[in-house]
């Protein structure tokens, strides 16, 4: 199940901060909007999720995940 987190970010338009609540799943781009200018905005994750190598599961397999390390302000950049 996806983690629920509640991220600041910073809007690429009028330069402001804002938080969002989001369902952040595996996608390395997220679609916020602006409360206050109203601006589309997109936020690149993929810089913030570092790979862990190896993760041995219960049957002794190993497989690969990811982990979310964000700053304490995303910045944003207008959609494309």
């Amino acid at each position: 199940m996806p983690e629920k987190m509640r991220p600041t970010f910073l809007c690429w338009k009028c330069q402001r901060q804002f938080h969002q609540t989001l369902q952040i799943g595996d996608a390395d781009r997220l679609l916020v909007e602006c409360p206050y200018c109203g601006a589309e905005a997109a936020a690149d994750l993929g810089p913030y999720r570092p790979r862990i190598d190896e993760i041995l599961r219960g049957t002794g397999e190993k497989s690969t995940a990811t982990a979310l390390e964000l700053p304490e302000v995303i910045p944003t950049q207008t959609r494309d």
